[in-house]
């Protein structure tokens, strides 16, 4: 019988993208604080926070496979954290106007059995469409963003928002590259249909 899953997230979004693969998982809680991280290199951050939350809940399931994932979006040398007011949301989508953010997308597969882990960052280059403030209002007002990192919620009505999207695997962009997963769960030896 095959491990058991387990998505260490409490992302609504991460949880939607794994139904895809049409397996059965556990929501496991990761018990990390983000702010408590930091590294210079976003992809290095992005990677360590996947890890820290697989291995935050491998506690309670030392026999299954678990999946940590976390984004880090940077615009030049800023890092683009989610912006958790309506303010914050206005100031960032403003200041992303016309330029290119790169999102960093960070996965680990742990499996504390074996003590295993596989870890990857899927790098995604988005560029915004110059905004004017009355389409950022709009926008806000219509799409709830402040728990998205960048203010930026693309598999809804963020996608209005880019000019191009340019990626190895189209689910990065919403937190969970599902390509990159596939091939970890297969190295780990669970059946991917």
């Amino acid at each position: 019988m095959p491990q058991q899953i387990i998505l260490a997230s409490s992302s609504v979004y991460r949880q939607n993208l794994l139904k895809q693969l049409q397996i059965p998982f556990l929501v496991g809680l990761p018990t990390i604080q983000e702010r408590d991280y930091t590294d210079p290199d976003p992809g290095e951050l992005a990677r360590k926070l996947s890890y820290l939350k697989a291995q935050s809940v491998a506690r309670h399931y030392p026999d299954d496979l678990i999946i940590g994932a976390d984004q880090v979006a940077v615009l030049g040398e800023d890092m683009m954290p989610k912006p958790m007011t309506y303010e914050t949301a206005v100031a960032q989508l403003q200041q992303v106007s016309g330029k290119t953010v790169y999102f960093h997308s960070g996965l680990a597969l742990y499996n504390p059995a074996k003590n295993e882990t596989f870890t990857d960052v899927v790098m995604t280059k988005v560029t915004f469409r110059a905004l004017t403030n009355e389409l950022i209002k709009r926008y806000l007002e219509n799409e709830y963003v402040l728990n998205c990192g960048c203010s930026l919620k693309s598999e809804g009505l963020g996608i209005a928002l880019l000019q191009s999207v340019e990626s190895s695997d189209p689910t990065a962009l919403v937190g969970l590259p599902l390509i990159r997963l596939c091939d970890f769960l297969t190295q780990a030896g669970y059946p991917v249909p």
